[in-house]
């Protein structure tokens, strides 16, 4: 997943989380020890933090706050996430349960390379090259994606928590965690979240033309079919 650039260890001068900030559109850095998230900086945490002691290469831990807002993987929402924006958080860290970051939720629209919202929930992607691609997609409690096909991909779908039901043509199935299966190109196919909680797929596409744009929705409950 690239998410390095909203990362900085602890021991990192001010100026290279500087550099960070500026690099990722967002206005803070989340601050990891030991691969755990420790805390955050804002832009405005940094230069109030320069304004009193005007040291650039002081240590970012200097600076941080750390009692920040944060959701677990396991249990990200749509309405959670919602919920937790307010007039002061605009960005929120989505950490595994090491505490380890998996994901940024902005209130703005972000980039390919952090958040990408849905309807269902929102997916990242952590490998893109021309021949494959690789996703994290979180499906929220009683919602699906579409009823779809794709004309030049195939899909490796693998559960990595939650249980899944899926369609693939006219064959019905449920994967629980480690459990895996594979939709050819031009099938129609629909994964359902039943349950309760959260819903992680790890999906790898391959194919001639890997874009979004390859999506023809036969179904839709959100009504996004374009007539």
């Amino acid at each position: 997943m690239k998410i390095d650039k909203y990362l900085v260890n602890y021991k990192d001068s001010i100026k290279s989380a500087l550099k960070k900030i500026d690099g990722n559109h967002l206005g803070i850095i989340f601050v990891e020890k030991n691969n755990k998230v420790v805390g955050v900086a804002t832009d405005g945490d940094i230069r109030r933090y320069l304004l009193k002691h005007d040291i650039i290469n002081a240590e970012i831990s200097k600076c941080i706050n750390k009692r920040f807002k944060f959701i677990y993987e396991k249990d990200a929402s749509q309405s959670k996430i919602l919920k937790s924006f307010s007039n002061k958080i605009k960005v929120i860290p989505i950490l595994n349960n090491k505490k380890e970051l998996v994901s940024v939720v902005s209130d703005k629209i972000v980039s390919y390379s952090t958040t990408v919202h849905k309807p269902w929930g929102y997916y990242n992607t952590i490998v893109d090259t021309k021949d494959y691609l690789i996703k994290n997609i979180v499906i929220f409690s009683k919602q699906s994606i579409s009823l779809q096909i794709h004309n030049y991909r195939s899909e490796h779908w693998i559960v990595l928590d939650g249980q899944a039901d899926i369609l693939i043509g006219n064959k019905k199935i449920k994967l629980k965690k480690n459990q895996s299966t594979y939709v050819p190109v031009k099938e129609k196919h629909k994964i359902t979240n039943n349950t309760n909680k959260p819903l992680l797929i790890l999906e790898t596409q391959l194919g001639s033309k890997l874009s979004e744009k390859d999506i023809i929705r036969l179904e839709d409950q959100y009504n996004r079919i374009k007539k």
